[in-house]
């Protein structure tokens, strides 16, 4: 019956903890609101390096993010590369029996060449153009 006693009994939170240490010396006290005082610098650290850590990621994701000028870099050096390899290779495979086709085959890929000198050219106009932030828009 007692153990039913005590089930039933409501539950008293204050036995799961134990009661705060309360520094009876001078020295004790003093050691207590040092090391006090450290753990509030330590959480203040943290809390900076998160504050950090956030704005990092921020300038990160604004230096990482993907452009249009991107997109159109991509397609230019796809573009060469067909017109650079991917043709000479293909004529060079079946032996060209006129020149006519290595003569397209060389106007072509000076066209890829001026496109890619046009886009550096332009990119780096963009780049550095007064009053830019550092990143392409």
């Amino acid at each position: 019956m007692a153990d039913l006693a005590k089930l039933s009994s409501p539950i008293d939170p204050r036995q799961y903890f134990p009661e705060p240490l309360v520094p009876t010396s001078p020295i004790a006290a003093r050691r207590y609101d040092e090391v006090r005082a450290q753990d509030e610098r330590a959480q203040q650290r943290v809390e900076d390096y998160e504050n950090e850590l956030e704005r990092l990621e921020t300038e990160h994701g604004e230096i990482a993010r993907p452009t249009g000028w991107l997109w159109a870099a991509v397609a230019i050096l796809a573009f060469f590369a067909v017109v650079g390899i991917g043709l000479p290779v293909g004529l060079m495979s079946r032996g060209p029996t006129d020149l006519n086709a290595v003569s397209w085959v060389v106007v072509l890929f000076l066209v890829a060449l001026a496109f890619l000198l046009g886009y550096i050219v332009l990119y780096l106009k963009q780049l550095t153009r007064k009053g830019h932030s550092g990143k392409p828009s």
